[in-house]
């Protein structure tokens, strides 16, 4: 793997880090997902599934964080772009559920 684009993974990883800061204000205000009226049991679901989503994204940072930290200080790097990836997939997950409540 080339030196930039080491480079570029560790400001993305630290990128995801530091969106941290700001996830405690959106964790509190994905509670207002439930204000609005229930439609179905399927938009019951999709709802729970955004709330989740929204909490457990620290989770997924850390642990791809803590791997990547393994992985760089090692001579195999070809794990590393799933690892950059894995911070994604709950923002993924929101978007994917919000798609289908609309």
């Amino acid at each position: 793997m080339s030196d930039n684009l080491l480079k570029f993974i560790k400001a993305l990883f630290f990128v995801w880090l530091f969106s941290l800061l700001i996830w405690p204000f959106i964790a509190f205000g994905s509670m207002f997902i439930f204000d609005s009226p229930i439609k179905s049991t399927a938009d019951m679901l999709l709802r729970k599934t955004m709330y989740y989503s929204v909490l457990s994204y620290p989770f997924f940072v850390f642990v791809s964080f803590i791997l990547s930290r393994k992985k760089f200080w090692g001579k195999d790097h070809k794990h590393i772009k799933k690892l950059v990836i894995l911070p994604a997939s709950p923002i993924l997950v929101f978007f994917v559920a919000s798609y289908f409540i609309a």
